[in-house]
């Protein structure tokens, strides 16, 4: 028989309740924006019914309902606790405003076009929201491009807005497909919601 002593263990992976409670005592009345994770937010909502939960995920990581469901504009101007590892620099508390769902494509002519379903417009520029060309290698990760903005762009909300044509690719790797994504400090680059396969 195998036994696990509880409290010599990482309780967030054995206590649900108790891994909710951790987040709460920390949170107070905040919502909670988790990393990359579908399960932390539904269970920490489970056990503390009526708080506002969400989780940001990054254009390494698979997209999940979290990437379709608008709820997390709730908390927009308001103060959220953020549960992320420490390597990412995310402050724990900060004043949120949802961008996860901004969608980057690629039209046929190479033109980057930017989809905002959002109520609120955005700016991009090198010190605002800012646009990364991203490289795949057999559906990883391998080498975020920046956007050169040599302007400050508008996207009015509830738009389609062409941002510029597509940078030319990078010839110092192996890259079979790409993709786009945003970001803006401290928050790391969101979902990348469409890939396409580079042609040889």
């Amino acid at each position: 028989m195998i036994s696990f002593d509880l409290l010599g263990s990482d309780l967030t992976i054995f206590r649900n309740d108790v891994f909710a409670a951790q987040i709460k005592e920390k949170a107070k009345d905040r919502p909670v924006v988790f990393l990359d994770s579908y399960q932390d937010p539904s269970r920490y909502s489970w056990y503390n019914s009526g708080s506002l939960s969400h989780t940001f995920n990054q254009a390494h990581k698979r997209k999940n309902q979290f990437n379709i469901w608008m709820q997390d504009t709730l908390m927009n101007g308001q103060e959220v606790y953020v549960y992320a590892p420490e390597k990412y620099k995310i402050p724990e508390f900060i004043t949120y405003r949802s961008f996860d769902k901004l969608k980057v494509k690629v039209d046929r002519d190479s033109v980057v076009v930017i989809e905002n379903p959002y109520h609120y417009s955005f700016t991009f520029s090198e010190d605002a929201y800012q646009v990364y060309l991203v490289l795949f290698q057999d559906k990883r990760v391998v080498k975020y491009v920046p956007f050169n903005l040599e302007q400050e762009i508008t996207v009015p909300k509830n738009s389609l807005t062409e941002l510029h044509s597509l940078p030319e690719m990078p010839n110092d790797g192996d890259y079979d497909a790409y993709g786009c994504a945003v970001s803006i400090a401290p928050w790391p680059r969101a979902a990348v919601y469409y890939r396409y396969k580079l042609v040889e």
